[in-house]
């Protein structure tokens, strides 16, 4: 396992340049140039419950980037040390989640939308699934 330190000091907020006219707006998603990486994989997750989380994992190699199409999204990361909230709610602000952290997504209207680009393809051996594994791969970097 990369054992590299990450911290929610490595996730960043980006705002996603847009062509705006009287016909409406648009944006551009490019990976190695707009995102941090090249896209591999996307994914949407709508129609998700207001009561229930999403996410509940941390990843040991995948990076991410979250955007809320439509609706309002919080999203928690977690290092294992230090925790912050970030509120998506404009489809030009997208959340950069590097690897080692761990993240519960919580949708605050029921149109919201969450558009996810991912590193890599699926793998299911990069998943950490329970919160006192994270823990314990986190104290041991």
């Amino acid at each position: 396992m990369n054992k590299q330190t990450y911290s929610i000091n490595n996730c960043k907020l980006l705002t996603l340049s847009s062509i705006i006219d009287s016909r409406g707006s648009l944006c551009v998603l490019e990976g190695n140039t707009v995102l941090p990486f090249p896209i591999q994989r996307v994914y949407y997750l709508y129609g998700c419950s207001l009561e229930h989380l999403r996410g509940g994992h941390a990843h040991i190699n995948l990076k991410q980037v979250f955007i809320a199409l439509n609706g309002t999204i919080n999203i928690k990361l977690d290092d294992g040390k230090n925790s912050k909230d970030i509120l998506l709610d404009k489809p030009n602000l997208a959340l950069y989640v590097s690897p080692h952290i761990w993240r519960d997504i919580r949708f605050l209207s029921k149109d919201a939308v969450l558009l996810v680009l991912a590193s890599d393809l699926y793998y299911e051996a990069d998943y950490i699934r329970s919160y006192n594994d994270f823990k314990l791969f986190t104290s041991s970097k």
